[in-house]
C-alpha cells in the first residue's frame, strides 16, 4: 500500500521523512501507520469521495398561531354583586 508520511519514521531497514512516499508490502502495517496518524494513503483510488449530502430533514409542520384568548369578564365579588344592581 502506498503511503505518504506525515512524520518521520526510522528503523534498521528504513528511514522516511515527512512527505515521503513509500510502498508498504504489509497492508496491516500500513493501516496501523494510518490509524496512528503517522501516514495517509497515497493510493490513487483511495481518495475520499465527497460524502453524499444527508437527506434533507422533513419539513416541519407549520404551527398555527394561538388565537388570542377572549377577554375575561371580571369575576363578580360580593362587593360588585351588590352594586351591579
Amino acid at each position: 500500500m502506498l503511503l505518504k508520511m506525515k512524520t518521520s519514521l526510522a528503523g534498521p531497514n528504513i528511514s522516511l521523512h515527512a512527505g515521503d512516499l513509500h510502498e508498504f508490502a504489509d497492508d496491516a502495517e500500513a493501516l496501523r501507520l494510518i490509524e496512528a496518524g503517522f501516514a495517509i494513503s497515497a493510493e490513487p483510488f483511495a481518495q475520499a469521495e465527497p460524502a453524499a449530502p444527508a437527506e434533507p430533514a422533513a419539513p416541519e409542520k407549520p404551527v398555527a398561531p394561538e388565537e388570542p384568548a377572549a377577554p375575561k369578564e371580571p369575576a363578580k365579588t360580593a362587593k360588585t354583586a351588590k352594586t351591579a344592581g
